[in-house]
């Protein structure tokens, strides 16, 4: 459901405002179908659409791989930021 956003991030070369849409419609997505609050499902979103405008060529090919952790690890929030961990 949040092709528009990921489309927008993609094109506009992982603008801010296009980053921030798409981590917004992923938040809302993860809140609707588990019932978690939009505070807690916030960071979720931000990370994956992190992950999509910064890290896209080394994790499309191999989402597991060390290259796309790190990656990953570089250039977004980690998921201790957001469990408070």
């Amino acid at each position: 459901s949040c092709g528009t956003e990921l489309t927008d991030v993609l094109t506009s070369g992982g603008s801010d405002t296009a980053r921030v849409n798409l981590g917004n419609c992923i938040a809302q997505c993860i809140s609707d179908g588990s019932g978690l609050s939009r505070g807690c499902t916030d960071c979720y979103g931000s990370i994956a659409a992190c992950s999509t405008s910064f890290c896209l060529q080394p994790c499309a090919a191999d989402p597991g791989s060390a290259e796309c952790a790190q990656c990953a690890l570089d250039n977004c929030p980690s998921l201790d930021e957001c469990t408070g961990l």
